[in-house]
């Protein structure tokens, strides 16, 4: 069971203003989450290396340009 409010107590809000404003802070704190989850996509996003052209590229085909210039 949830704490009162000190407010409610006084009597100096209403139980409409507290849920209110405590679904206010759920709200923000729903849409900092889905920022942090963007920003997370973001950053992989970044972090992803992509051919350039498609196929297969990497160590084998830099493999072969050594090997050509070191018969030379």
């Amino acid at each position: 069971m949830p704490a009162i409010p000190s407010c409610l107590k006084v009597g100096s809000a209403t139980r409409q203003k507290v849920a209110t404003a405590d679904a206010a802070v759920l709200e923000a704190a729903v849409k900092s989450d889905q920022a942090a989850i963007d920003n997370a996509r973001l950053a992989i996003e970044y972090a992803a290396i992509r051919a350039p052209v498609p196929g297969r590229t990497g160590a084998i085909n830099a493999k072969r340009v050594i090997d050509k210039r070191t018969k030379s």
